[in-house]
């Protein structure tokens, strides 16, 4: 399935209407009422390892080398295979690691959950009290990330998610990379001596969450002269950091751009104005609309699916990949918004002026 939340996976979110529009992850998500003990099990389950190999003709079990995952409520392998180094605290114990490290904070879980057929397992906390940014509500988050098979690593983070209209960011594995407040440890013997500190990482996200507030601040304050510059830049940045970047305007690019733009004006929160509602005009758009689009013609569960596919991508896939890069380019140095903005301007000049194609060129009406 496109939305990568299978048969064996349970994903669980608290009613956060301003995030997810009290959906719960576009209805696939079990919401605090019907998420039982019961239910919390399944998602916390336990793991052992068995050896892979291979089952010789004469009957014999002939081992590689390597181990598999294998989750104990269903017997089956989770993921693909791994060395015979590799170890790592079950879901339970790492949920109790993280439970316990939010105590006495301001945070509280609002999400927990498994995608891939289990490889992927996450826990998410939310710091209750909001704080305003450039007009925009910023919510701090505390999140947790572990998985099986080649996704080996476990990662506590704080990362920071922009609420417009269940726009999230994303940015958590990003952050996670140049956050000195990150912990991080590959799935080896030994891992939870390589975890201390979680409280800390706590206390540090605060000041991860007042750097984005202060660059959004920041980005508010440049201004976007109008919708041509707008768009000049939109193009740009999908030369600079799509993962398969754009080299040369077509229609689809174009009617993207046009989308932008659109998002860049009246999107919830902007004005078209400044580079905030540039920054915010496209990973808006990137959470909600670049892997597919709904259509009030098609049936629900057709819409259904959709969505799905689209909240992945957002969350763990290509979108998110997009998001992420597009922060560090844009926002990544708060004393050079206006030079950053530039240079994707001049960029997306170039790739206008190198068009040919007056429809195009019409099309996209700059």
């Amino acid at each position: 399935m496109a939305h990568k939340i299978e048969a064996r996976d349970i994903v669980y979110l608290a009613n956060i209407p301003e995030l997810f529009d009290g959906k719960g992850w576009h209805g696939l998500g079990i919401t605090p009422k019907a998420f039982t003990q019961d239910e919390l099990a399944k998602v916390l389950f336990e793991h052992s390892v068995s050896p892979a190999g291979i089952l010789l003709p004469n009957g014999q079990f002939h081992p590689t080398g390597e181990l598999y995952a294998i989750a104990t409520d269903d017997n089956l392998p989770i993921g693909s295979t791994v060395s015979e180094r590799w170890a790592r605290p079950t879901n339970k114990r790492l949920f109790e690691l993280f439970k316990d490290a939010l105590a006495g904070s301001d945070y509280e879980i609002v999400s927990c959950g498994t995608v891939e057929n289990r490889v992927q397992f996450f826990v998410d906390a939310k710091q209750k009290k909001n704080a305003r940014a450039a007009g925009r509500d910023l919510s701090m988050f505390f999140g947790l990330h572990s998985g099986y098979g080649g996704k080996t690593s476990t990662v506590f983070s704080g990362h920071a998610h922009v609420i417009q209209c269940a726009n999230t960011t994303a940015l958590f594995l990003s952050e996670a990379m140049k956050n000195e407040g990150a912990i991080k440890a590959k799935n080896t013997t030994n891992v939870l001596d390589k975890l201390p500190g979680i409280q800390k990482a706590i206390e540090l996200q605060i000041g991860v969450a007042g750097e984005f507030a202060r660059a959004l601040e920041a980005a508010a304050k440049v201004k976007v002269p109008d919708i041509r510059a707008a768009k000049q830049a939109y193009i740009g940045a999908m030369a600079e950091v799509l993962p398969v970047p754009l080299k040369e305007l077509s229609t689809r690019a174009v009617n993207r751009t046009n989308r932008l733009a659109e998002l860049f004006q009246s999107g919830k929160g902007n004005g078209g104005e400044n580079v905030a509602d540039f920054y915010s005009g496209f990973t808006d758009y990137f959470t909600h609309e670049s892997a597919t689009s709904e259509d009030e013609d098609l049936k629900e569960n057709v819409n259904q699916a959709r969505r799905v596919k689209q909240w992945f991508s957002s969350e763990f896939g290509t979108a998110r990949a997009t998001k992420e890069e597009f922060h560090k380019v844009l926002l990544g140095d708060t004393k050079n918004i206006r030079s950053a903005f530039g240079k994707l301007r001049e960029t997306g000049e170039k790739i206008i002026a190198d068009c040919k194609d007056k429809e195009t060129l019409a099309l996209l009406a700059v």
